[in-house]
C-alpha cells in the first residue's frame, strides 16, 4: 500500500495489486508503474513544482528505473538515498535530548 501525505490532504491510498486483486510484494517494476499511473493523475501540474517527493531507501524506492520516473515527474527531484536530495540512512527527524 502507498500514500502521501501533503499540504492539501492525502493522495491515496494505492494498492499494489495482480489481476486478481490479490495484494503482491512490491518491486521496482511496480513502483516505477505507479507514479506513472496513478500519482501524476492525482497531482495537479502546479502543484508539481512545489512538491518534495520523500521516501525511504526500499529497493523498489531506489532502482534506476523507478528514480528516473520521479526526476521527470517532479522538478525538485526525489529526496530519497540515491535521491538528488539525500536523505540519510536511519537519521532523527528531531534533535535528541542530552
Amino acid at each position: 500500500m502507498w500514500c502521501a501525505v501533503y499540504f492539501h490532504g492525502i493522495i491515496g491510498p494505492h494498492f499494489f495489486e495482480n489481476e486478481e486483486v490479490r495484494s503482491v510484494n512490491m518491486n521496482a517494476e511496480q513502483y516505477t508503474i505507479m507514479p506513472e499511473t496513478f500519482l501524476r493523475i492525482e497531482l495537479h501540474p502546479r502543484q508539481q513544482d512545489l512538491l518534495w517527493f520523500q521516501q525511504d531507501g526500499a529497493t523498489a524506492h531506489t532502482a534506476q528505473s523507478s528514480m528516473q520516473v520521479l526526476r521527470t515527474m517532479i522538478p525538485s527531484g526525489p529526496v530519497s538515498r540515491f535521491g538528488d536530495i539525500t536523505w540519510p540512512a536511519r537519521s532523527p527527524n528531531h534533535a535528541v535530548p542530552d
